[in-house]
């Protein structure tokens, strides 16, 4: 049996530092949302099975919106601190919720 890869973006932070009234993973970096360049990459690489996002509670659903046409990604609402976003992420991911 061959390894999975799982590629794991960790975006939940609030973007405090960077300003604006979204979070700058959002903000259009030629043309498209910052988070889909990183969530692009890993989905289209040959060697990366799985692509999980964690993004805060509140911008789950604009990121499901986001994703949906870049391919199979697991969404995640992200805890309160870093440490704690990667704990909130499955093992390997179940059939139907990401994975290829």
């Amino acid at each position: 049996m061959s390894e999975r890869v799982a590629a794991l973006i960790v975006a939940a932070g609030a973007g405090q530092r960077f300003g604006g009234p979204l979070p700058k993973v959002f903000v259009p970096l030629a043309g498209r949302p910052l988070l889909l360049w990183a969530v692009a990459a890993y989905v289209n690489h040959p060697e990366v099975n799985d692509v999980a996002l964690v993004v805060a509670p509140e911008y789950v659903s604009r990121a499901e919106d986001l994703c949906r046409d870049v391919g199979d990604v697991l969404i995640v609402a992200g805890g309160a601190e870093r440490r704690r976003e990667w704990r909130r992420c499955p093992g390997p991911a179940k059939p139907g919720r990401a994975g290829r």
